[in-house]
C-alpha cells in the first residue's frame, strides 16, 4: 500500500508500507503532496498542493488592497495605536510547529521576527507585544519591540492562558483562561503576571483568534453569551447590558477610538461584511465588504483586524491551489 501525508517528523511525503508492516519513504517533498492513484507499472498520479494564508491590507472601501504576507502562515493579529505597523503571526511550515510573531510596516517594509508565539496585540506605546506561546508550557510572553529582553508572564491558578490583550492603562492586560474541565474565565492581571482578578466566570462564547474587544477608556468589554448576543461588562462593578443592534452569532471585532462604536462582522467566511454599531442607539452604518481582488482557490477569508482609529484594515485568509501530475518511476 502506497500513501500520502505528513509523517512525525513533519516531512511532506509518500510511503510505502509493506505487508509486514514496514514503511519506506517513496518520495520525501518540500511542500504539500497528495496521492490519487497508482499504477501497476509504477505511474502515479498526485497533486502537489499549495496551502497558503496570506494577508490583505485595505486603508479605503475604494483603495487597492496591498498583499502583506511574508512567508507561507501569515496571519494578521492586530495593529499598533496609530495604525503604521501591523502584529501578524506565520502558522506555516516557515515557522513550524511552535509558529512566531512578527511586526511589519503597512508600507511594506521588512517584516522583524519577534520570538515564538501566536501574537496577540501591542502595546499602546508600541514599545511591547503580547503573545501566547505553544511550546511545552503554553503562556504569556512580552516581546520588546526595541531593545530589550523577552519577559514570560505566569498567571498563578488561571489554567490555559487562551487569549489575552492590553489594557488602555498600559499597566494590565485583560486574559481569558481556562482551567481543566471548566469554561473559560476572564481575568485582569498587571504585566508582571502573578495572581489575577476574575472578572467574569460566567459561560460564554469566546472566538479565540478575535478575543473580547476592549472599550477605548479600558472600563467596558465585549463578550458574547451562549444564545450568541453580545453584551457589555463593566469590569469594575461587574453590571452587564445587552447591546442593541447586534445580530445573533455575529463577531464584535473592535471598538472605533475616535468615536466609541463597536466594529461587527458577519460570521460567513465566503462574504464577511462590517457595520458601525452605535452602543447607545443599536443604529448600524454599513462599514466596509471584504473583496478578495483574486478569489482562485480561496476556501476562507477571516475576521478583520482593523487599526484602532478605523483608517485601514487587515485580514487573513487562505487558498489551496493544485496542481496535477503524473509521476513516473517512483516504484524503481
Amino acid at each position: 500500500m502506497w500513501c500520502s501525508g505528513l509523517d512525525p517528523a513533519n516531512r511532506h511525503g509518500i510511503w510505502s508500507v509493506g505487508l509486514d508492516g514496514g514503511v519506506h519513504d517513496v518520495l520525501m517533498t518540500a511542500t504539500r503532496i497528495s496521492l490519487h492513484d497508482l499504477r501497476p507499472d509504477g505511474r502515479a498520479l498526485v497533486s502537489m498542493d499549495e496551502l497558503r494564508t496570506s494577508i490583505s491590507l485595505s486603508d479605503g472601501a475604494d483603495a487597492p488592497e496591498v498583499d502583506l504576507a511574508w512567508f507561507d502562515g501569515s496571519t494578521a493579529c492586530g495593529f499598533s495605536a496609530d495604525g503604521e505597523q501591523l502584529l501578524f503571526t506565520e502558522v506555516a511550515e516557515a515557522e513550524n510547529p511552535h509558529y512566531a510573531s512578527y511586526l511589519r510596516g503597512v508600507d511594506g517594509s521588512p517584516a522583524v521576527r519577534l520570538g515564538e508565539g501566536i501574537g496577540l496585540a501591542i502595546s499602546a506605546d508600541g514599545e511591547w507585544v503580547l503573545a501566547v506561546t505553544h511550546t511545552s508550557r503554553r503562556g504569556a510572553v512580552l516581546y520588546p519591540t526595541g531593545f530589550g529582553e523577552a519577559r514570560e508572564l505566569e498567571f498563578e491558578g488561571a489554567g490555559t492562558l487562551l487569549w489575552a490583550t492590553f489594557a488602555p492603562d498600559g499597566a494590565h492586560l485583560f486574559h481569558v483562561s481556562q482551567r481543566s474541565g471548566e469554561p473559560p474565565v476572564l481575568y485582569r492581571s498587571t504585566l508582571e503576571g502573578g495572581a489575577s482578578e476574575m472578572l467574569w466566570d460566567q459561560p460564554m462564547r469566546f472566538e479565540r483568534f478575535i478575543g473580547a474587544p476592549v472599550s477605548p477608556d479600558g472600563e467596558r468589554i465585549t463578550l458574547l453569551g451562549l444564545d450568541g448576543k453580545a453584551f457589555e461588562l463593566t469590569w469594575r462593578t461587574g453590571e452587564t447590558r445587552p447591546i442593541p443592534g447586534f445580530g445573533v452569532n455575529e463577531i464584535a471585532v473592535s471598538y472605533d477610538t475616535t468615536d466609541g462604536a463597536l466594529f461587527v462582522c458577519n460570521d460567513d467566511p465566503f462574504a464577511r461584511v462590517l457595520v458601525k454599531l452605535d452602543l447607545t442607539t443599536g443604529t448600524r452604518t454599513h462599514w466596509r465588504a471584504l473583496r478578495l481582488p483574486d478569489a482562485r482557490g480561496v476556501i476562507y477569508v477571516g475576521p478583520p483586524r482593523i487599526a484602532p482609529n478605523g483608517s485601514r484594515l487587515a485580514y487573513t485568509y487562505l487558498r489551496m491551489l493544485n496542481n496535477l501530475y503524473v509521476v513516473e518511476g517512483l516504484g524503481e
